[in-house]
């Protein structure tokens, strides 16, 4: 568990900040000297490192009475026996080697062999924590989210990608700063249905800010207008994420993703796609994509044949040069399209992360962090301000 901690921690940490430290067991330590900050690819590796550690010994773990691993070590009701422990590992692994890339060219470079090794031999499941307020890990943040409007209030960028009405293509046409809200019409089922804003309300739970119910796969509400907030042209929008609005309304406690089966499979497929194999691709994908109403994307092929659904396919692409109209994408853009909706709210900076390899982030966004001032004024060094920023991404935003 102390290497698993020791990938996580480092992994996480490699995905969002241009340099870190490494922390390696056996090192001594010495307050005069304080360990050297290295490159996020340096930090990354030993990320990896740790984990390919903690995998070897846990297989020491089989026989003991009982196998496996307190519950309270890793925040699985009922602990975690060693196969699972295995698959979360390499898990990952999978999120790693993916993610650290820092723009399109690197994502494209990575070793998507060992990706797709990882991937298809991770979690089977949705790796899911037991927040609890008053007992263990509490999550305020997803309690905050629904505290108040406009905090889980979403922008029609890369969600109106849905919209088979035509909303979003007249919203792209719009000035950036004049664009007015639209009435999402889309045949997946993890956006509210209806004809009016009304009935979209009503189908998303009225006034409940309890979240979906157990069994439903409703992911985003159009809220109550009377709960509407104002916020920039191009970020105001009727639709919010209330996934786990039902861990906020029991106080921070309750079940939370912090990896998503989807991510995993999602890692799988893309590797897949960039080796050529996208047959192999397709039923990973349809895995969720046809689970939310969506058509099957089996039989194809190529990186080049556009999803089906005709008028009605999702998801719709802004295209060049003016990324005023739409057209639909690719597979390539069927799999970013399930990753986002089904890792949304999961983990941390998912979309981030996968807009920045994937080249989607908006341009002038930055796409590392530097080192925290505090970290760097304990060493006597001064604050710095990060030049890694973004060109214009695939959409053209």
């Amino acid at each position: 568990m102390a290497y698993f901690t020791l990938g996580f921690a480092h992994g996480q940490v490699s995905l969002l900040y241009d340099s870190a430290y490494t922390i390696k067991p056996g090192e001594p330590y010495d307050p005069d000297n304080l360990l050297p900050l290295v490159g996020a690819s340096e930090v990354n590796a030993w990320a990896l490192q740790a984990l390919d550690s903690a995998f070897a010994i846990s297989d020491r773990a089989r026989g003991l009475t009982p196998e496996g691993f307190p519950a309270d070590w890793i925040g699985v009701s009922g602990g975690v026996d060693v196969d699972r422990f295995r698959r979360i590992v390499r898990s990952y692994k999978a999120r790693y080697r993916a993610g650290v890339a820092r723009d399109a060219q690197q994502r494209a470079a990575v070793d998507w062999a060992a990706v797709i090794a990882d991937a298809t031999n991770g979690i089977d499941s949705d790796h899911v924590l037991q927040m609890s307020s008053t007992a263990g890990w509490s999550l305020a943040v997803l309690a905050q989210l629904r505290v108040s409007t406009g905090w889980s209030q979403m922008t029609p960028f890369i969600l109106g990608m849905a919209d088979t009405s035509g909303g979003y293509q007249a919203w792209l046409a719009q000035p950036l700063m004049q664009r007015t809200p639209f009435l999402m019409h889309t045949p997946d089922r993890r956006f509210p249905s209806g004809a009016t804003r009304g009935l979209q309300t009503a189908a998303s739970g009225g006034n409940s800010r309890s979240g979906p119910g157990a069994a439903s796969m409703l992911y985003f509400r159009n809220r109550p207008s009377g709960e509407d907030t104002p916020a920039e042209p191009w970020g105001t929008w009727y639709y919010d994420n209330h996934r786990f609005w039902g861990v906020g309304a029991a106080g921070g406690s309750g079940p939370f993703v912090a990896m998503a089966r989807a991510e995993n499979d999602m890692l799988a497929a893309e590797g897949y796609i960039r080796t050529g194999q996208v047959a192999l691709a397709t039923p990973l994908i349809d895995r969720y994509r046809t689970a939310a109403g969506l058509p099957s994307v089996a039989g194809i092929t190529n990186t080049t044949t556009p999803v089906p659904g005709g008028n009605a396919c999702v998801p719709k692409v802004p295209q060049a040069p003016g990324f005023t109209t739409t057209a639909c994408g690719n597979i390539l853009e069927a799999m970013k399209w399930e990753k986002r909706v089904e890792t949304s709210f999961t983990g941390a900076s998912q979309w981030f992360i996968d807009s920045r390899g994937w080249g989607d982030l908006a341009e002038g966004t930055v796409t590392q962090w530097p080192v925290p001032w505090q970290e760097l004024f304990a060493r006597g060094f001064s604050s710095y301000t990060t030049q890694d920023r973004a060109p214009r991404g695939t959409y053209g935003f």
